[in-house]
């Protein structure tokens, strides 16, 4: 029948039960079980009314314990996959993790390397500042000097002149206040009269 027509594995009944349920219901042989679950494999976990699973109807046939062997030995495929799954994730999880710890790494040395680039990169320009600033110090000194030079000899002529102007005209050393009075106070009161 599976050759005739493949599809009719798949066809349910009125009560959603598949081949695979009556399969186990009624205790087909070996053989015929293995070539529908070989035909459907997805069958052993569809559910038919009263959400009854083909696994559930062998207890129901003439060979209960071959539902039992089943169920045991697809847990223990389901627990041996997911050991398996378990073990590849950590696998892959600790590659992950140590390409980035790898990558990280990288990241950091060439972080570094650019960080002492910089480094190097400040100190010169630190030390061509300081050049510069030593320089300019340099300079100034000169103009301050050069300047006091140009001063110094125009201060020396003008100084001179003065000098010299100084010393034609006579010098006149008494003041107003230190100058003494050539005339009597009587002589100054008789001469602007005296109030009586």
């Amino acid at each position: 029948l599976i050759d005739i027509y493949p599809k009719s594995i798949r066809c349910a009944d009125d009560q959603d039960m598949l081949p695979l349920h009556y399969a186990f219901r009624f205790g087909a042989a070996d053989d015929v079980l293995l070539l529908l679950l070989e035909s459907f494999p997805q069958a052993i976990g569809k559910m038919a009314v009263k959400n009854r699973l083909p696994l559930d109807l062998a207890q129901y046939g003439p060979r209960p314990e071959r539902g039992k062997m089943i169920e045991y030995y697809m847990q223990s495929a389901v627990r041996n996959a997911k050991e398996e799954w378990d073990r590849e994730y950590e696998k892959i999880v600790s590659r992950v993790k140590s390409d980035s710890e790898e990558s990280v790494a990288k990241d950091m040395e060439t972080k570094e390397r650019e960080l002492d680039v910089k480094r190097d990169e400040l100190m010169r320009l630190q030390h061509e500042l300081t050049l510069l600033r030593r320089e300019k110090i340099q300079e100034e000194r000169e103009s301050l000097n050069a300047t006091k030079d140009k001063s110094s000899r125009n201060g020396w002529s003008k100084g001179s002149t003065n000098n010299s102007k100084q010393s034609k005209q006579p010098k006149d050393t008494s003041s107003p206040k230190t100058k003494k009075l050539s005339t009597s106070p009587k002589k100054m009161l008789s001469m602007f009269g005296r109030r009586k």
